[in-house]
């Protein structure tokens, strides 16, 4: 059964068709969560709260899913979205770093945005900040979806390697 079947069975309270849901994407989702968290427990509990948020409201989260990506990215992006709301509520102590640290590196991010060409400026604003999606991006830039994904990926990697001359701890995970 594919995607859409499933989660149009998932809809109708099919709970063969939700078992099916957790049997499938349960590797996937642990894995974001044990990625993300180094205490095990607490990607247990990340584990077990992602897919109650998933069911609640009558699975008004999955319906949010309008099918123009894979439910296995749709899904990854939930949980990813769970850890950023998590520290977004973080301690004070992290809240009184992140105003100490946020500053210089916003700056150091809209110098090295300037670094870029008009182009690349371009590409990151659609994608990253408007939210548009490759198809999206392509109508606008008259180019293939494929070319826009491959230009995007240039352009954050030039971001990248500005930003991290000034932070290259930041960086670290992301050297290849």
């Amino acid at each position: 059964m594919d995607d859409r079947e499933l989660v149009k069975r998932i809809l109708r309270n099919d709970r063969a068709a939700a078992e099916a849901l957790v049997h499938e994407y349960s590797s996937l989702i642990y894995t974001v969560f044990r990625r993300e968290h180094d205490d095990p427990d607490h990607v247990e509990q990340s584990f077990m709260d992602f897919f109650a948020r998933l069911a609640e409201n009558d699975y008004r989260l999955l319906r949010s899913w309008n099918g123009e990506c894979r439910l296995q990215t749709f899904l990854a992006a939930q949980a990813l979205r769970m850890v950023i709301e998590a520290r977004a509520g973080g301690t004070e102590l992290e809240c009184d770093l992140s105003r100490e640290l946020l500053p210089p590196l916003r700056q150091s991010l809209q110098e090295a945005l300037h670094t870029l060409s008009e182009a690349d400026r371009r590409i990151i604003q659609l994608r990253r900040f408007d939210g548009l999606g490759f198809r999206e991006i392509a109508m606008r830039l008259d180019m293939s979806a494929d070319a826009a994904a491959v230009t995007l990926h240039r352009a954050e990697k030039r971001l990248r390697d500005q930003v991290s001359m000034t932070y290259p701890a930041l960086f670290q995970d992301f050297v290849r």
